[in-house]
């Protein structure tokens, strides 16, 4: 079950020393002398993390494989610290299957008659009722017409494309909502989302997440300057697999 966590941390070399580290109620930046990452946190505290100031890159990603989710939410955090960055996306992914676009732009645009499963309540599907109609959402706080999480053992084996949040890579169900989805084609979708190419090899078609181009410094005063969240200043991408690609 961890093959997939332990190829992201033994992906990162060593030597790259975390630089800055910031939090807000729903999010955790990191940041290295090149990029800044984030990860969901799965409550509103902040925990201390003074220690994992200036200490190695790999050191701190190994705590995503923790059990105590605000330390998880801070090892994803780290992760996306490194594989976040428009260099390496460039580098690592067929060019002409990255799109500087959001995940869900398709949803709106395009009709679509497929059986499509959400996990996670994401925001913006409650501004399309007819929309939102359509798609069977699990959550683990459920709200009215969502499934609860545990309704995905019996209904995901059903569905024809599934979205899923990167937070569920910190509460370690990304595994089994895979195994469940196996049918499915399957979207890794939000800010939590690492853009590793390894990911295609376990059952995910789609990368989809955020790209910070400034330093925590410069994401600061543009958040003090237009008072929008820290996690608003990104811009988006998503990545598809490409026929046979395999790493």
């Amino acid at each position: 079950m961890w093959k997939l966590y332990d190829e992201l941390i033994e992906a990162i070399p060593a030597g790259i020393k975390i630089s800055d580290i910031a939090q807000t109620s729903r999010w955790t930046f990191v940041a290295n002398n090149k990029t800044i990452g984030t990860a969901m946190k799965f409550n509103s505290s902040n925990q201390p993390l003074e220690q994992y100031q200036s200490i190695q890159l790999q050191e701190a990603a190994a705590l995503i494989k923790s059990w105590d989710f605000q330390k998880a939410s801070f090892g994803l955090a780290t992760i996306n610290s490194f594989f976040n960055e428009r260099e390496k996306v460039s580098k690592n992914f067929i060019p002409e299957r990255i799109h500087y676009r959001d995940a869900f732009d398709q949803l709106l645009t395009e009709p679509n008659q497929k059986k499509i499963g959400m996990i996670g309540h994401f925001p913006f599907i409650d501004r399309y009722p007819e929309l939102r109609k359509q798609i069977s959402i699990f959550e683990l706080e459920p709200r009215k017409g969502d499934y609860p999480a545990s309704a995905c053992e019996y209904l995901l084996p059903q569905m024809e494309l599934v979205y899923i949040t990167g937070s569920t890579l910190i509460n370690k169900t990304l595994p089994r909502l895979l195994e469940l989805s196996e049918n499915a084609t399957t979207v890794l979708v939000g800010s939590s989302c690492p853009l590793s190419v390894g990911l295609f090899n376990h059952g995910i078609d789609t990368l989809a997440s955020t790209l910070y181009e400034d330093s925590l410094t410069e994401l600061q005063a543009k958040k003090s300057a237009g008072g929008l969240p820290l996690s608003k200043y990104g811009h988006s991408i998503m990545i598809e697999k490409g026929k046979g690609q395999k790493i």
